[in-house]
């Protein structure tokens, strides 16, 4: 079997609280692409975004990372 690629539609929505004159922009995924095992995200996770060439990118923030050992 072959596994299609991991791919969805997403929508950005302005949320804009009545109490603040700066919008609070979300990004709502399909279910579909969300609940796929190859997601690599989970509910929670912290997200740094950048833009690299025309592109959204997301990669989790390691909020316990390893300590080193002498």
């Amino acid at each position: 079997m072959v596994n299609m690629p991991l791919e969805g539609e997403a929508r950005l929505v302005d949320k804009r609280p009545k109490t603040s004159k700066y919008p609070r922009i979300f990004i709502y995924i399909e279910t579909e692409l969300y609940r796929d095992s190859a997601f690599p995200f989970k509910i929670g996770d912290k997200l740094k975004v950048s833009i690299k060439e025309n592109r959204l990118v997301l990669e989790r923030i390691d909020e316990h990372p390893t300590k080193k050992t002498r």
